[in-house]
């Protein structure tokens, strides 16, 4: 039996709750949370839909007392981006301790090879975290505007670059058939 649900306040996040039955013993709940608001090689266009994600999922497991599980189609850029976030949040915002987001990256990354795949996505560890800051009130808003304005222009820019790079391959790819 399964049963989706959408989120209200929340069209990128959907949430499938399962009855999974091993052997004989009686079945368990899993619970699958889908964010559709983050594709493969980029970062989430809402920092905002990403923190309502993420803290459904921990509601969830604090309510349920499970454990978590975190994959993506590859299980490493949005993946590891993901697990390096809650580190940092857990580190910094939860347990006031000072950390270095490089070394945060390097903990991740020694776990799981090419986690955190784009600059874009080491980047966007940066803005998730600051965004938790903000709401945790660790940060005031205004002290953090540069960066958010310059995250914004470099995210601009990023995909703007690979969306002409894909025109060039595409313009090219299509040369070669004809």
């Amino acid at each position: 039996m399964s049963q989706t649900q959408e989120s209200p306040s929340n069209p990128h996040v959907k949430r499938t709750l399962f009855n999974v039955a091993l052997r004989a013993d009686k079945p368990i709940e899993v619970a699958h949370f889908r964010f559709d608001g983050w594709p493969d090689h980029d970062v989430p266009d809402n920092p905002a839909s990403f923190r309502q994600f993420r803290l459904a999922i921990l509601r969830q497991a604090i309510e349920k007392k499970c454990t978590v599980l975190i994959h993506c189609s590859a299980g490493v850029g949005r993946t590891g981006t993901y697990a390096a976030i809650e580190i940092a949040i857990r580190n910094l915002i939860q347990n006031d301790h000072l950390i270095q987001m490089s070394t945060v990256y390097r903990a991740v990354r020694n776990q799981r090879e090419r986690a955190i795949q784009t600059d874009l996505q080491y980047l966007f560890l940066h803005r998730a975290v600051i965004d938790a800051a903000v709401v945790a009130g660790k940060l005031e808003q205004a002290t953090v505007e540069p960066f958010l304005a310059e995250y914004e222009k470099v995210v601009k820019r990023k995909r703007r670059e690979a969306a002409e790079q894909y025109e060039k391959h595409k313009a090219e790819h299509d040369a070669k058939k004809n």
